[in-house]
């Protein structure tokens, strides 16, 4: 799947695929799974937020993705949300 992907490029240089996995009202028990799929598919742009409330099943299945040698960290792209009312607690550098 990830040859038939188009990517975005930033202001950074990187390049982020234009299609990613979505986590929003992922079911407990299942959100875990279907990362592991679509990472397994092709996919290497996965969404999330603090407010889905799965982002400790996700974690533990990406640390298993990385330690099994599916996919290196460094070959995917994690956007989360900050809400409004966490900036203060954000370090700035």
């Amino acid at each position: 799947m990830s040859n038939y992907i188009q990517f975005f490029q930033l202001n950074t240089g990187s390049k982020i695929p234009s299609v990613g996995l979505g986590t929003w009202q992922a079911d407990p028990g299942l959100v875990g799974q279907a990362v592991a799929t679509a990472i397994k598919a092709g996919y290497r742009h996965i969404d999330g937020s603090p407010i889905y409330g799965n982002e400790k099943e996700i974690g533990s299945i990406l640390k298993k993705l990385f330690d099994d040698g599916v996919v290196k960290r460094e070959d995917l792209f994690i956007t989360s949300k900050l809400w409004n009312d966490l900036y203060p607690r954000v370090p700035h550098i």
